[in-house]
This record gives structure tokens, C-alpha cells and sequence, in this order.
């Protein structure tokens, strides 16, 4: 007898579920809105903040999946790091399309 390498009805179910895309908007403060300047690689993006700010933004590892929107002129979302005594860094929160 073979594997089920396929899985049965109920697991073809679940493939097809799509989540809900939500807009996430600044309201945190230390969020700020940015556009996406230049991709410098392993993880790091070059980005111009809505305050006149260049920063270097991190990727982390929840990207991964969205790496093909991630692209010069996409709008995102960052989180400032309030725990670096430098203010040229922050994080990814949320990609737009």
C-alpha cells in the first residue's frame, strides 16, 4: 500500500483558506510610515522615513515568505528602537501593497 503524501479532504480544506488582509495603521508611537529606497541585502533596507529621516530598516524572519515585496518604492511600516542610543535603525512591522 502507498503513502498519502496528499493528505485527506479536510487538510485539502485548510490549503485553500486565504486570511483576510487587514490595514495596520501608525498607532503606536515610535511607528512611522517610510518608502523603501534600496535593498542592501542580507536583511537590511535602506529607507527614507515620513520625517525627512534615511534609516537602515532590519528585516526579520516573518518577511520571509514576502521577500518579492520587498522592493524600492514599496510603503511599510517601521518600529523606531527606542533602546539604541543611535536613532538610525528600526524594524519592519507591516509591508503595503
Amino acid at each position: 500500500m502507498g503513502k498519502n503524501l496528499k493528505g485527506g479532504n479536510k487538510a485539502k480544506s485548510v490549503a485553500r483558506f486565504n486570511a483576510p488582509t487587514i490595514f495596520r495603521p501608525a498607532k503606536e508611537d515610535g511607528e512611522l510610515y517610510a518608502v523603501i529606497d534600496k535593498n542592501m541585502g542580507n536583511g537590511m533596507l535602506n529607507v527614507k522615513c515620513i520625517d525627512n529621516v534615511d534609516r537602515i530598516c532590519m528585516v526579520r524572519k516573518k518577511f520571509a515568505k514576502e521577500r518579492s515585496l520587498i522592493k524600492p518604492g514599496a510603503w511599510i511600516l517601521v518600529g523606531l528602537r527606542d533602546f539604541e542610543s543611535r536613532k538610525d535603525k528600526c524594524d519592519l512591522i507591516e509591508i503595503y501593497s
